[in-house]
């Protein structure tokens, strides 16, 4: 997924979506998605919806 770099705000909220729809399924290439989408936000984990988000997608990525 690409996204501004600058963008941390919007790529949070896609992903969010993303999040919310893959909850309950074992979607591997979706998973990947997230994983691929928590790793390009690991500059901006200190703000508190990008670590809310990584938390989310850990949680479902993990299992």
């Amino acid at each position: 997924m690409g996204y501004a770099p600058g963008a941390p705000e919007e790529a949070v909220r896609v992903g969010g979506v993303a999040l919310g729809l893959v909850e309950g399924l074992q979607s591997k290439r979706a998973l990947s998605y997230l994983r691929r989408l928590d790793h390009r936000l690991r500059p901006h984990a200190s703000r508190p919806e990008v670590l809310v988000f990584r938390e989310r997608a850990r949680a479902l990525t993990s299992g």
